[in-house]
């Protein structure tokens, strides 16, 4: 029969002398490469005995899967596999984007990639085919040998690469932004007026910041509108915002962001039970003594600490158990105690009456609705509909996991979403080159109000 040998059959086989080259795991087998539609890849691939360590077989059995690291540059190697040819595409762009050089797409089919150097004589050259399971991409030859000087006008950076790094936001947040500014110590002063948001672990998602002269209704007209710019949110998706009740912030989020929630007609979809606006003031907190730094130092110790956050994330998403974030399942938890109170009265399939203390509530499991309206608000199953959902798998023998009642803004696949993009890592600035734009003068320097005369002015 085909397939990968076991252990003790690979010890059964007897070994190859010397002279004839070392051949260690090497099996002939047909039947392992069926899932090649193509023949292409003959050339890198035969029947001959002599092939060493760059059969095929040798690679699949290696399964060296590709881990990207937030900041650390792409590198491929022979042998490595890649979930799809879509993820290797990508991470092939990223590499000539930040590599500086261009590509030239010999085969770039769902099968097989082949991309070289544009420029001849060049010995760059990647290329992969799809592996036995029809899906996951595997480098087969990989040239890396290249002297090439960098260029600086990359035709791979399109528009649609450049939206990318935006996209953790749109793809993955709650569209809930908290915006709010800190005053910094520097000798000019100024404000940092910032925008963040949460993701489905109810942690803090830096979308902008920026250094202003003060908290007036200027800068803040212009955060606004360089932000609305920015992430070109739709206008049929809901919004809202929450800020100190500053009146310049108010007004501007009047003029820039009109159809954005506010108190009197709150919009459930926001999936945000929180009414504090203590998310920014908690990244104020965070920078510290860093608000004393020079404008450009701030902003690069701002960019490093998001760079390695998104690093962190990732690794902490591929530890979780299950597919609800720690923070959602820390709430159902305590939704599953308060629940041992009620009584629950089954009316018919999916729809239960609790008894609690005082009222009695309602829940239709088949839409996903209770009375109280609580998951209407968080996107968590409330302490009623959590009684229903446990008579529902007991009495029914129900497999489905308590995932389906949670809202999919609350999910680990929004989570993977949202860190699914990278900030790539920068130079030194003594390597930096001169900007050709305007001209960045510091604010004008202000007087600050002194203290205040305690008597009164006599004539």
């Amino acid at each position: 029969m085909g397939g990968v040998l076991g252990l003790r059959e690979l010890a059964m086989i007897p070994k190859v002398p010397e002279a004839m080259g070392e051949i260690p795991d090497e099996i002939r087998n047909n039947d392992l490469f069926e899932g090649y539609q193509s023949k292409s890849d003959d050339e890198f691939f035969s029947d001959f005995d002599d092939e060493g360590d760059d059969s095929k077989l040798a690679t699949v059995m290696d399964n060296n899967l590709f881990k990207k690291l937030v900041g650390c540059p792409i590198r491929f190697e022979v042998g490595q596999t890649h979930d799809s040819v879509c993820t290797l595409r990508g991470l092939l762009t990223d590499h000539a984007i930040h590599e500086g050089f261009n590509f030239k797409k010999i085969k770039n089919d769902k099968n097989r990639l082949t991309w070289a150097y544009l420029v001849e004589n060049f010995p760059w050259r990647l290329h992969a085919s799809i592996d036995c399971d029809e899906t996951t991409m595997q480098a087969k030859i990989y040239s890396n040998d290249h002297t090439c000087h960098r260029i600086y006008k990359s035709q791979e950076a399109k528009a649609k690469w450049i939206a990318t790094q935006k996209k953790g936001f749109l793809k993955g947040c709650r569209p809930f932004i908290s915006i709010d500014g800190c005053h910094l110590k520097m000798p000019y002063g100024g404000v940092l007026p910032s925008a963040i948001a949460l993701y489905a672990n109810s942690g803090m998602y830096l979308i902008a910041y920026c250094i202003c002269e003060g908290e007036t209704i200027l800068s803040w007209s212009w955060f606004s509108q360089r932000l609305r710019c920015f992430l070109n949110y739709p206008e049929y998706r809901p919004i809202c915002f929450i800020s100190d009740m500053q009146m310049d912030v108010i007004w501007t989020l009047n003029m820039y962001w009109p159809k954005a929630s506010i108190r009197h007609a709150f919009d459930n979809s926001i999936k945000f039970d929180h009414v504090t606006n203590n998310i920014t003031e908690a990244f104020n907190s965070m920078l510290k003594d860093f608000r004393s730094m020079t404008y450009l130092g701030l902003k690069e110790y701002i960019r490093r600490i998001v760079m390695s956050r998104f690093q962190l994330r990732q690794e902490e998403c591929s530890r979780w158990g299950n597919g609800i974030p720690p923070a959602v399942n820390k709430k159902i938890k305590d939704n599953t105690v308060k629940c041992r109170i009620l009584r629950t009265l089954h009316s018919c399939k999916g729809k239960y009456e609790m008894l609690g203390l005082n009222r009695v509530y309602t829940a239709n499991l088949n839409e996903k609705t209770c009375e109280c309206g609580q998951r209407h608000v968080s996107g968590v199953s409330c302490c009623h509909a959590l009684v229903g959902i446990r008579h529902h798998f007991g009495v029914y023998g129900n497999q489905n996991n308590i995932e389906e009642f949670i809202d999919p803004a609350l999910s680990k696949s929004a989570y993977l979403r949202t860190y699914n993009y990278m900030i790539y890592h920068i130079p030194d600035m003594c390597v930096w080159g001169d900007h050709e734009g305007a001209h960045i003068e510091p604010p004008p320097l202000k007087r600050k109000p002194r203290r205040p005369k305690l008597l009164r002015k006599r004539e």
